[in-house]
């Protein structure tokens, strides 16, 4: 559907030299800008939903169950609870998200893997550069 002159015109308002009065440019700048805007709108669901996602596996795995397990485990046990709901528990009602999560573990039997052990980083000693290197290797020797 075809816009009148004066819509285009309108919705022109505010950009830069002859894209705002001359009908024609107008006209393209408007149509390049409202399928932006559409595939903006896209997008934007696209990377919440990323980000909900990145949200529930970091609160999932802080009570041993991956992502992937918890969503289909959740599936199973007729919990329905969207994406968006699971990240704002597990962001700010933990208490409430461990219970999803204990509730799943327990009916789908989905076994416990510790995410926190981080094996080897824990032995492994970092040197010490900068200012002070040299007075702590000093003092390491010495004792």
């Amino acid at each position: 559907m075809p816009l009148s002159k004066g819509k285009i015109l309108e919705m022109a308002k505010g950009m830069r030299g002859r894209a705002k009065n001359c009908n024609n440019i107008a006209r393209m700048r408007v149509t390049k800008g409202l399928l932006h805007a559409y595939v903006g709108r896209k997008e934007k669901k696209r990377t919440q939903r990323s980000l909900w996602i990145s949200k529930i596996n970091a609160g999932s795995r802080l009570y041993g169950v991956a992502y992937g397990n918890l969503i289909h485990g959740m599936q199973q046990c007729n919990i329905a609870l969207d994406r968006k709901s699971l990240a704002e528990l597990a962001a700010y009602e933990p208490l409430s998200f461990r219970a999803v999560v204990e509730q799943v573990k327990y009916a789908a039997q989905i076994p416990t893997k510790s995410y926190l052990d981080f094996g080897h980083v824990a032995s492994v000693t970092v040197p010490s550069y900068g200012r002070y290197a040299d007075e702590e290797n000093k003092e390491a020797s010495s004792t």
